[in-house]
């Protein structure tokens, strides 16, 4: 099987006809564009952006506006004061991005008032002045603040986006936001609503990157568990594009593997009995083929059965560091017998992929497992010696030979003087 790696051109081109027609695709933007990329975690959102970025840069019929990673910016109070600040060099925003620190200080004002209120408080009780007197006072000075601050943001925002239709006339400018849904809620929120109020905009579109799922569950913590937050989220969204995540093998150069079809069939079976998730079987996949690759540069390529062994631990390393610990301190078979009586899920799915058959031979995962707690300290040029020796003829040590074919068969040999536990962990580790 010849594989290439996979990119995302097609999900690339949707989105272009999307932005290309994007009149044809409003729902509740009325100049702009906002595109929900939807896609659950591990299913190469920011890998596709990244891809996606290129391909603007490759038009003349777009431009990046920006890309935003909000997540960097989540410990700010507000969404504001970073997300202006990201796009200040593009806009030339000057001060009007002072506009929108002054008056989104307020609550800091707020904060500086009571505590100034509380300080002439204190005072007073010294100075004997008429509290009352001060306070009507403060609240008038607060009251003319906040009306100040309301202008001065009404005016600010017309301006900003007189800047950004000046920019769009050009082409259309695309501003990519990623990791929105490992925000906090109120940011979160906050960065929607800067989009809607600032940035509907003739030729201005969003890609914003994020599982819908878990911004829906970010905006109950918000409004409460009742609300319904697929109606909340239709009003910031035109279009929704669906993000599936590729198989494992997909992104990953897999030529020169021998029989690579079996192989990532066994393997999406293990991944599968070890609810493994899209991101981390990527990872697993693409760690044994750069193995395989290194280890049988200058030597035989491994056999079916010892590739899909190699996967299984590699599997185990990932995902149960514990378990894949207690195979190499030798302590397997005490392990299985809380396979056997666990009434746990996670188990019995452990009891079921250990007792799976390897490539075409009978043994399965526990008997090659249970062989190598037996020979662990034994080298491979021993064992291989042992098995054409005359001390092992008849029908009295058939089970010694059955279990040295399983560790030649199941177990690559990297050098013949080391032991069974060494080789595992030069491969492994």
């Amino acid at each position: 099987m010849k594989a290439k790696k996979v990119s995302r051109i097609k999900d690339i081109e949707v989105l272009f006809e999307v932005i290309k027609n994007m009149k044809e695709y409003r729902e509740n933007s009325e100049n702009g564009l906002v595109i929900l990329l939807n896609g659950s975690w591990g299913s190469g959102k920011t890998t596709f952006l990244n891809d996606f970025e290129k391909a603007i840069s490759e038009s003349s019929d777009y431009g990046l506006l920006c890309k935003y990673n909000s997540y960097e910016y989540d410990f700010y109070e507000t969404a504001y004061i970073p997300f202006f600040s990201t796009i200040e060099d593009r806009l030339k925003l000057g001060n009007n991005f002072n506009k929108i620190v002054k008056c989104l200080g307020r609550d800091t004002c707020n904060f500086s008032l009571s505590t100034l209120y509380m300080v002439i408080n204190a005072i007073t009780k010294i100075v004997n002045v008429d509290l009352n007197d001060l306070k009507d006072n403060m609240i008038e000075i607060q009251e003319e603040d906040y009306l100040k601050n309301f202008k001065d943001f009404k005016e600010c925002k017309e301006e900003i986006k007189k800047k950004l239709k000046k920019l769009c006339k050009k082409n259309t400018q695309i501003f990519i936001i990623d990791e929105l849904d490992r925000c906090k809620p109120s940011f979160a929120m906050e960065t929607l609503e800067i989009i809607k109020h600032f940035f509907d905009v003739d030729n201005c579109v969003f890609i914003i990157a994020v599982d819908k799922i878990q911004l829906q569950e970010a905006a109950k913590t918000i409004y409460g568990q009742d609300m319904d937050s697929e109606k909340y989220f239709s009003k910031f969204f035109d279009y929704q594009h669906n993000l599936f995540p590729l198989d494992f093998y997909e992104t990953i150069d897999i030529n020169d593997i021998e029989e690579i079809d079996i192989i990532i069939k066994q393997s999406a079976k293990i991944f599968e009995f070890l609810d493994v998730s899209t991101r981390d079987s990527k990872k697993i996949f693409n760690e044994f083929v750069i193995k395989y690759k290194n280890f049988t540069e200058n030597n035989n390529s491994w056999s079916l059965e010892q590739s899909i062994f190699m996967i299984f631990l590699l599997t185990l390393k990932y995902i149960d560091l514990l378990f894949y610990n207690e195979i190499l301190h030798g302590n397997y078979p005490q392990f299985s017998k809380k396979l056997i009586n666990s009434l746990e899920s996670k188990l019995n799915n452990y009891h079921s992929l250990l007792n799976t058959k390897i490539g075409s031979e009978n043994e399965t995962f526990d008997s090659v497992l249970r062989n190598l707690d037996t020979y662990f300290d034994c080298r491979y040029v021993e064992l291989h010696r042992a098995y054409y020796s005359d001390s092992f003829r008849g029908e009295k040590y058939q089970r010694e030979k059955n279990a040295l074919i399983s560790l030649m068969n199941y177990v690559p040999q990297i050098e013949v003087n080391l032991t069974y536990k060494q080789t595992i962990k030069r491969i492994i580790n």
